[in-house]
């Protein structure tokens, strides 16, 4: 990704997150109830990301790949090695799901995600 390598920080696609690229790529997902959508585009939002990126990754002890954003504050879905998904908001890092039907599930729903370091190794 160029833009993580701009920004000094090498973020490679796992299988998993390529896998959920193709799926999912470029969708837009609109909360029912809310003014938030979700664009499933692999991109990072602000100068600074890519290195707080590799910050949770090294925290969760797995690496990470943006796989798409929220539109309203920029913040970035992130899928790990294993398939779980993750949100890095300028409040922190936060849980989505297990994989993208229970996140997706999960945001539809409105559920409120859990700190991500609840994950960390």
């Amino acid at each position: 990704m160029r833009d993580a390598e701009r920004q000094g920080v090498a973020l490679a696609p796992s299988p998993a997150a390529t896998r959920v690229v193709r799926a999912y790529g470029l969708l837009r997902l609109a909360h029912p109830k809310a003014a938030e959508t979700w664009l499933m585009k692999p991109t990072l939002g602000h100068e600074g990301d890519a290195a707080l990126i590799e910050e949770l990754a090294t925290g969760l002890g797995v690496g990470l790949f943006p796989v798409g954003y929220e539109e309203s504050e920029r913040g970035i879905l992130l899928v790990d090695e294993t398939g779980r998904w993750f949100h890095l908001h300028h409040t922190g890092g936060y849980f989505l799901g297990v994989d993208a039907y229970d996140a997706f599930s999960r945001f539809l729903r409105g559920v409120d995600a859990p700190d991500a370091e609840d994950w960390f190794v």
